[in-house]
């Protein structure tokens, strides 16, 4: 044998720590001058591309006070921000007394393991209601988010000045009537608050929760969804924002929580009709990556109910670990009781009028003879008038 060949050999017997002897094994005590020593000292934390624009115009389209030094400080006293700040100073705080407070306890209560668990958290028909879905689920690493309504064209800082920015922020203001008032969008509205001015879209409202919810935003960017369902910006300002065709739009928001500047999350959020005539593979594809998924469901329009929605409801059943969601979301008998169990929260009486159509006799049945519907201490929904409400967990029994 060779003097290197044999040579290797003994170090790679040395490096295991084992030496082979009469076709037994015993231990090799490596000697100190051939044991390497091993750097445990974490790498430091990188948050990627910090382009501070970005939490500073969150910050003032959520009404907070600027931070030093601030990139658009040469419009923060404008009257018009400073009214706005006033609005929604006290649109805020209603909004966290009736609904963002209870909320956030009782998911604490009610859903803590989930709340630990999730790393994707699945928001369908969701609007721009980042507000509901970071209460619910704070830590998740990821939120996917998607409806009718365009994300957007990210605004530059040169579109914030004294000539246009008090009319946008009026309009963010008539946009977030709705959900800070009742708990959800209309999507009669929505069709028109979010095709206005310069702050167009969805990106203003998440923008402006997520702010309010604590988070230092750290950068945006709008992409598309290619052909392998990744996220991509690549040529995305020839694309325009249209729901209906097979190229799927969307903005990716990074941030992180002011109290945890190790940690980074990310935001999606896509303007994508899912409808079977429209959802395209490539969407699919994006939202098959996303395994295990924990999904909420508000304000949906029923719209699972329908034949035509069937195959994101499928995907929904299958990727899903659990489900929250009230009765708009999927209809009871989509759930096999084998598979799920089910826990019922609130009241359940009868869909709005806008809806009656819709109403279940199973579900009904539920809520007026099982005495373990446990109560829900605020409104959500349509029906968001505190004990008209109603929710239902589910939860996967074999994962």
């Amino acid at each position: 044998m060779k003097l290197f060949t044999l040579y290797a050999l003994v170090l790679a017997a040395l490096g295991s720590g084992m030496t082979a002897c009469n076709g037994k094994s015993k231990h090799v005590t490596v000697p100190d001058s051939l044991a390497v020593a091993q750097d445990t000292t974490p790498p430091p934390f990188d948050p990627g591309p910090v382009d501070r624009f970005w939490n500073d115009l969150a910050r003032m389209l959520a009404g907070l006070p600027p931070d030093t030094a601030s990139t658009l400080a040469a419009v923060e006293a404008l009257p018009a921000v400073v009214e706005h700040r006033r609005f929604f100073d006290g649109a805020w705080q209603k909004k966290t007394e009736a609904f963002i407070a209870p909320l956030d306890q009782w998911a604490t209560t009610e859903i803590a393991n989930e709340r630990k668990a999730a790393k994707n958290v699945l928001y369908p028909f969701s609007g721009a209601d980042a507000m509901t879905i970071h209460t619910l689920f704070p830590n998740a690493p990821r939120y996917v988010m998607f409806g009718l309504e365009p994300e957007g064209t990210p605004p530059s800082p040169a579109l914030m000045t004294p000539a246009v920015l008090p009319a946008n922020l009026r309009n963010l203001q008539i946009a977030l009537d709705d959900i800070l008032l009742l708990s959800y969008f209309k999507t009669i509205d929505m069709q028109s608050d979010f095709r206005r001015g310069e702050l167009n879209g969805t990106l203003p409202v998440l923008l402006a929760f997520l702010a309010r919810r604590g988070n230092r935003i750290l950068w945006v960017e709008r992409g598309i969804v290619g052909p392998e369902g990744v996220f991509d910006t690549a040529g995305v300002k020839k694309v325009p924002m249209n729901p209906d065709d097979s190229l799927v739009t969307g903005v990716r928001i990074r941030f992180q929580p002011e109290n945890q500047p190790q940690t980074v999350q990310d935001l999606y959020y896509y303007s994508v009709n899912i409808d079977d005539g429209h959802i395209s593979r490539s969407m699919r594809r994006l939202l098959a990556k996303y395994e295990p998924c924990y999904t909420y469901i508000k304000s949906a329009s029923y719209l699972m109910y329908y034949p035509s929605f069937s195959i994101i409801k499928s995907h929904i059943l299958d990727y899903s670990v659990f489900i929250l969601q009230e009765d708009s979301g999927m209809p009871l008998s989509s759930f096999d009781r084998n598979v799920w169990d089910l826990q019922f929260y609130g009241a359940y009486n009868r869909p709005i009028p806008l809806f009656a159509n819709r109403f279940q006799t199973e579900l009904y049945k539920i809520y007026q003879t099982d005495p373990s519907v446990k109560p829900l201490p605020f409104g959500i929904g349509y029906n968001n008038t505190p004990g008209k409400s109603n929710l239902m967990a589910a939860r996967k029994k074999n994962p």
